[in-house]
Protein backbone atom coordinates (compact mmCIF):
# COMPACT_ATOMS: atom_id res chain seq x y z
CA UNK A 1 0.00 0.00 0.00
CA UNK A 2 1.20 3.50 -0.78
CA UNK A 3 1.25 5.68 2.37
CA UNK A 4 -1.40 8.41 2.26
CA UNK A 5 -1.11 10.26 5.60
CA UNK A 6 -4.04 12.59 4.84
CA UNK A 7 -6.40 9.68 4.09
CA UNK A 8 -9.18 9.89 6.69
CA UNK A 9 -9.97 6.69 8.58
CA UNK A 10 -13.47 5.37 8.16
CA UNK A 11 -13.87 7.14 4.82
CA UNK A 12 -15.11 3.75 3.56
CA UNK A 13 -13.63 4.15 0.11
CA UNK A 14 -16.55 6.31 -0.94
CA UNK A 15 -14.24 8.85 -2.55
CA UNK A 16 -13.33 6.31 -5.22
CA UNK A 17 -9.93 5.56 -3.69
CA UNK A 18 -10.31 1.81 -4.14
CA UNK A 19 -8.71 -0.50 -1.60
CA UNK A 20 -7.47 1.26 1.54
CA UNK A 21 -5.68 0.08 4.68
CA UNK A 22 -5.49 1.68 8.13
CA UNK A 23 -3.41 0.53 11.08
CA UNK A 24 -4.33 1.58 14.63
CA UNK A 25 -2.74 1.13 18.02
CA UNK A 26 -5.04 -0.39 20.61
CA UNK A 27 -5.08 0.53 24.27
CA UNK A 28 -2.75 -1.95 26.03
CA UNK A 29 -5.15 -2.65 28.90
CA UNK A 30 -8.40 -2.63 26.95
CA UNK A 31 -6.84 -4.69 24.16
CA UNK A 32 -6.50 -7.69 26.50
CA UNK A 33 -9.88 -7.54 28.30
CA UNK A 34 -12.73 -9.93 27.62
CA UNK A 35 -15.11 -6.98 28.18
CA UNK A 36 -13.18 -3.95 26.86
CA UNK A 37 -14.37 -0.37 27.14
CA UNK A 38 -15.15 0.38 23.50
CA UNK A 39 -14.61 4.11 24.10
CA UNK A 40 -10.97 3.47 25.05
CA UNK A 41 -10.07 0.50 22.83
CA UNK A 42 -9.07 2.26 19.62
CA UNK A 43 -5.88 4.30 19.92
CA UNK A 44 -3.80 6.39 17.55
CA UNK A 45 -3.69 5.89 13.82
CA UNK A 46 -0.25 4.45 12.94
CA UNK A 47 -0.59 4.68 9.16
CA UNK A 48 -3.04 4.84 6.29
CA UNK A 49 -2.57 3.85 2.69
CA UNK A 50 -4.17 2.87 -0.56
CA UNK A 51 -3.44 -0.12 -2.76
CA UNK A 52 -0.46 0.26 -5.06
CA UNK A 53 -0.87 -0.10 -8.77
CA UNK A 54 1.73 -0.31 -11.51
CA UNK A 55 2.36 3.44 -11.58
CA UNK A 56 3.15 3.40 -7.83
CA UNK A 57 5.39 0.31 -7.73
CA UNK A 58 8.54 2.31 -6.91
CA UNK A 59 6.81 4.29 -4.16
CA UNK A 60 7.56 3.62 -0.48
CA UNK A 61 5.07 1.15 0.92
CA UNK A 62 3.26 0.22 4.11
CA UNK A 63 1.91 -3.28 4.41
CA UNK A 64 -0.28 -5.78 6.11
CA UNK A 65 2.52 -8.20 7.00
CA UNK A 66 2.08 -11.93 6.68
CA UNK A 67 1.39 -13.72 9.94
CA UNK A 68 -1.34 -15.07 12.18
CA UNK A 69 -4.41 -12.90 12.54
CA UNK A 70 -7.84 -12.81 14.04
CA UNK A 71 -9.98 -11.97 11.01
CA UNK A 72 -13.46 -10.52 10.67
CA UNK A 73 -15.30 -9.30 7.60
CA UNK A 74 -18.59 -7.57 6.85
CA UNK A 75 -20.01 -6.97 3.40
CA UNK A 76 -20.63 -3.31 4.12
CA UNK A 77 -18.67 -0.10 4.50
CA UNK A 78 -18.50 0.12 8.29
CA UNK A 79 -18.00 3.41 10.11
CA UNK A 80 -16.01 3.99 13.29
CA UNK A 81 -18.55 2.67 15.83
CA UNK A 82 -19.37 -0.45 13.81
CA UNK A 83 -15.65 -1.21 13.30
CA UNK A 84 -15.03 -0.89 17.03
CA UNK A 85 -18.00 -3.16 17.82
CA UNK A 86 -16.67 -5.75 15.36
CA UNK A 87 -13.17 -5.43 16.87
CA UNK A 88 -14.61 -6.03 20.36
CA UNK A 89 -16.36 -9.22 19.19
CA UNK A 90 -13.20 -10.33 17.41
CA UNK A 91 -11.19 -9.76 20.59
CA UNK A 92 -13.65 -11.70 22.76
CA UNK A 93 -13.55 -14.64 20.35
CA UNK A 94 -9.76 -14.60 20.24
CA UNK A 95 -9.37 -14.48 24.01
CA UNK A 96 -11.96 -17.26 24.37
CA UNK A 97 -9.85 -19.38 21.98
CA UNK A 98 -6.80 -18.73 24.23
CA UNK A 99 -5.08 -16.54 21.68
CA UNK A 100 -3.02 -13.53 22.66
CA UNK A 101 -3.95 -10.64 20.38
CA UNK A 102 -1.39 -7.92 19.81
CA UNK A 103 -2.31 -4.29 20.33
CA UNK A 104 -2.62 -3.37 16.67
CA UNK A 105 -5.67 -3.43 14.45
CA UNK A 106 -5.66 -3.26 10.66
CA UNK A 107 -8.85 -2.14 8.93
CA UNK A 108 -9.07 -2.71 5.20
CA UNK A 109 -11.80 -1.40 2.93
CA UNK A 110 -12.27 -2.79 -0.54
CA UNK A 111 -14.90 -3.03 -3.24
CA UNK A 112 -15.73 -6.59 -4.24
CA UNK A 113 -18.52 -8.04 -6.36
CA UNK A 114 -20.19 -4.64 -6.58
CA UNK A 115 -20.23 -4.06 -2.80
CA UNK A 116 -18.08 -2.47 -0.14
CA UNK A 117 -16.32 -4.86 2.22
CA UNK A 118 -14.72 -4.07 5.57
CA UNK A 119 -12.06 -6.44 6.91
CA UNK A 120 -10.42 -6.38 10.35
CA UNK A 121 -7.09 -8.06 10.99
CA UNK A 122 -5.61 -8.37 14.48
CA UNK A 123 -2.17 -9.99 14.85
CA UNK A 124 -2.22 -12.78 17.44
CA UNK A 125 -0.37 -15.81 18.78
CA UNK A 126 -1.25 -18.88 20.79
CA UNK A 127 -0.72 -18.66 24.54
Amino acid sequence: YMPVPELPPFSRGEEGRGETLFCFELDAEQGQCIEPDSERLLGALIFSGQALNREHEAAPAVELPSGNYLFSQKRAALGREACIALAVEQQKNGLWERLQPENRLYIRYLFEDGKFVTQLFRPCRRV
